[in-house]
């Protein structure tokens, strides 16, 4: 009988440990789909404040480039007592040419980044995408077209990083444009 039970450990090891670890990311990233699906429908519906700032506008043609333009989107709600701003998405998109780029930065109500995708669409058929999972500053899980890594770990930490240090930009530039209104400079006047 003991024996019988060590044999069958290998077995466990194999194809129930992958099980286990798993399951432990899917509550969190079903959590974190939730959120997007219900800030994508606020978003649809005009439920959320946007800032908008759009750079090349009449996509006038850079040198080395071709046509370029780019948007970015910042969708939030405004405290009416406090008037603070809690972001929760930011929607970028840009034209370079024949090139395509979309990218979706969503905030949980801490203001802390839980998701990352970017799809990038060149000429009349390539098309890449990549999503990532995040639970505080460390990357749950990487969706890289249709490779899926849980625990992507050092081997993504530069990829991880870059993407931080975007979002933190970002929202720097969101925190400027919140608080930027013309009557501020009006108000010297008195």
């Amino acid at each position: 009988m003991k024996r019988g039970i060590f044999h069958l450990l290998p077995l466990i090891t194999v194809f129930i440990l992958p099980l286990i670890s798993q399951s432990e990311h899917e509550a969190p990233i079903r959590h974190i789909q939730e959120q997007y699906n219900e800030i994508k429908k606020q978003i649809s519906s005009g439920q959320l404040y946007c800032n908008e700032f759009i750079l090349n506008r009449d996509k006038l043609p850079v040198s080395a480039v071709g046509n370029y333009q780019e948007t970015v989107r910042f969708y939030h709600t405004r405290d009416p007592m406090s008037g603070t701003h809690e972001l929760r998405m930011i929607i970028l998109k840009g034209e370079r040419s024949i090139t395509q780029t979309h990218a979706e930065f969503l905030y949980n109500p801490a203001n802390q980044l839980i998701f990352y995708f970017y799809r990038l669409h060149i000429g009349q058929g390539h098309t890449t995408r990549s999503r990532c999972y995040f639970k505080g500053n460390r990357l749950i899980r990487l969706i890289d077209n249709d490779l899926i890594i849980d625990d992507p770990g050092e081997k993504y930490e530069a990829y991880r990083d870059a993407i931080i240090k975007r979002s933190r930009e970002l929202r720097s530039l969101f925190l400027k444009s919140a608080g930027f209104s013309l009557s501020d400079i009006e108000d010297l006047k008195q």
